[in-house]
């Protein structure tokens, strides 16, 4: 139990961390209107980005992911479907995901927080775990606005209006429809070494393995989609595709994930660990 749960940890942090900022797909969206777009991209990203900054936000978030362990001919592959909500804050840096994962027919709570540098997540029948995680190393991507400004220096590198190749901005039902693909990764490296050294920190920090060298890290697909309502400029909704590989103590552990999360309403509290989570919480 204590082994999948490492494991499931270490996925859903990894959608977590990633889920906050470019899109997915190059080709343009079918829905999207045929005219362009009144703003130009940096307009829209600047917009999303002083919004989303001001509060917090609670969203609906819904993942099926395979776990996949595997070793020279051998291979094991966990299936899971999770169902939770989701509190983020960006002032500070902070999270907390309370709902329920499904895998071969047995359902079982999660809940996790990040709070202050420090990464809380209930294991069944085991009580809370905690371990340290630097979330300066990945505050681009915790709360649902960082990476846009990463896009949005990127856009900037093409004379601000120009969007690089594997990103597409349209407009969709009243929303910019905000995307990225495998293609931006692979044509910024800095980039992709960014999203990497965010999942070598969520990793390390939710088992306690180290990594070693990024180049090690496989970002096998990625497909991010995130819809920005053309009124309020709040993210409405976000959907990430992606597939990871890295090698884990002699065998290759591959993450194969789909997660949305869809916009609920805003979060003005402030998010806190319970007492009883602090105090009874063994450090892994």
């Amino acid at each position: 139990m204590r082994n999948f749960w490492k494991l499931f940890s270490v996925a859903i942090l990894s959608g977590l961390l990633l889920i906050s900022g470019c899109s997915s797909d190059g080709t343009k969206n079918p829905e999207a209107d045929k005219a362009a777009p009144e703003l130009t991209p940096t307009e829209v990203i600047d917009k999303s980005i002083q919004t989303m900054d001001q509060i917090g936000y609670t969203y609906d978030l819904k993942s099926n992911q395979n776990i996949t362990t595997s070793s020279g001919d051998l291979s094991q592959t966990l299936k899971t479907e999770i169902k939770s909500t989701v509190n983020i804050t960006s002032n500070p840096i902070a999270f907390h995901v309370k709902g329920s994962v499904e895998s071969n027919g047995m359902q079982l709570p999660i809940e996790m927080y990040l709070v202050e540098n420090t990464f809380y997540n209930k294991v069944p029948d085991a009580g809370w775990a905690k371990a340290t995680m630097d979330t300066s190393a990945f505050e681009a991507s915790q709360d649902p606005t960082a990476a846009l400004k990463q896009l949005e220096q990127l856009i900037q590198k093409m004379g601000g209006n120009v969007l690089p190749e594997g990103i597409t901005l349209n407009k969709a039902s009243g929303a910019y429809v905000l995307e990225m693909n495998l293609t931006a990764l692979n044509n910024d490296p800095s980039f992709q070494d960014m999203l990497k050294e965010q999942l070598k920190s969520s990793f390390q920090s939710s088992s306690g393995i180290n990594l070693g060298s990024l180049d090690q890290m496989k970002i096998e697909n990625f497909n991010q989609k995130i819809w920005i309502d053309e009124k309020t400029f709040k993210q409405t909704r976000i959907a990430q595709d992606m597939k990871i590989s890295f090698p884990v103590e002699g065998s290759t552990l591959t993450i194969d994930q789909h997660l949305e999360m869809n916009l609920k309403g805003e979060y003005t509290e402030t998010i806190q660990v319970p007492e009883e989570v602090k105090n009874s919480a063994q450090r892994i």
